[in-house]
């Protein structure tokens, strides 16, 4: 098994108002995707930046690599006190290629105790760079936050299969496992444009709620309606389909064991690569 180690954004009624009347958020992120032409890869794509299953993904990488020192592999890691360092300049024997770093800071534990020491909020830190055996580049930039009640915060910026995607997300999670999108939350797609970020949701038995982005126009991951494959229907429009994952709530990412989470469909070669980096 893989063990899951794992603070507020806000926005002022009136400046919320003005953002919406411009179609734009403070970060500069204009909320002009066109959801009912996108493709069903893009959707793929929005979903894994919009419901927090990038955010989560480096919470896994980062767990698989928190707490040890493998000085001579690749990436090369060195944990000293709670702070854990991956470095890449590095090929893998697979032939995979690693540039830039990654930091992780006071990583809480699955019980929500600290890693070690009094720091409440773990961080993992990420400017690296991945081109596989094949060929396929992939890249994660930015900051994410978990605290001990596993609310989720960060700013991510996701390379996969030539698409750069942007999280900034703040998720809340209720003691049911209810997931909360705090307001201000937004993603950003490099072919598709921007859109606002909100919902509440719980993948329970029954699961109940939905992802809703607002851009141009309106997509709605309808999670209320998940079906017993895992898979969640969606609408645009007319644009109609099937989003299928399993990896959204740190509690429930917890059960899985790696060659799991490696079959997950978003999973990228970046993601891949840094998963299997040797215990």
């Amino acid at each position: 098994m893989i063990p899951l180690r794992f603070t507020s954004l806000s926005l002022s009624s009136s400046l919320l108002s003005v953002i919406a009347l411009v179609g734009c958020s403070e970060s500069g992120i204009a909320h002009d995707a066109v959801f009912a032409k996108a493709t069903p890869a893009q959707i793929d794509r929005v979903y894994s930046a919009s419901s927090g299953f990038d955010l989560v993904t480096v919470l896994l990488i980062a767990d698989n690599m928190a707490g040890r020192s493998a000085p001579t592999g690749c990436p090369a890691i060195v944990t000293k006190g709670t702070v854990t360092t991956a470095t890449g300049g590095c090929t893998t024997e697979g032939g995979d290629r690693l540039e830039g770093s990654i930091v992780i800071r006071d990583l809480p534990n699955i019980d929500r105790t600290p890693l070690e020491g009094p720091a409440e909020t773990g961080s993992v830190e990420l400017d690296i760079r991945g081109t596989s055996a094949d060929g396929e580049v992939g890249a994660f930039e930015g900051r994410v936050e978990i605290d001990l009640d596993m609310d989720i915060r960060g700013d991510l910026a996701t390379t996969s299969r030539g698409v750069v995607s942007t999280s900034r997300l703040e998720l809340s999670y209720g003691s049911d496992g209810t997931a909360t999108v705090a307001p201000g939350s937004e993603i950003a797609h490099s072919e598709l444009g921007g859109a606002g970020v909100e919902g509440s949701w719980h993948f329970g038995d029954p699961p109940s709620g939905a992802l809703i982005l607002r851009g141009a126009d309106e997509l709605v991951f309808d999670i209320a309606h998940r079906g017993e494959d895992n898979c969640v229907p969606y609408a645009a429009g007319e644009n109609r389909g099937e989003v299928c994952d399993t990896l959204i709530e740190p509690r429930r990412a917890a059960r899985f064991d790696e060659a799991q989470v490696l079959e997950a469909q978003p999973v990228s070669s970046l993601s891949r690569m840094l998963l299997r980096a040797k215990r």
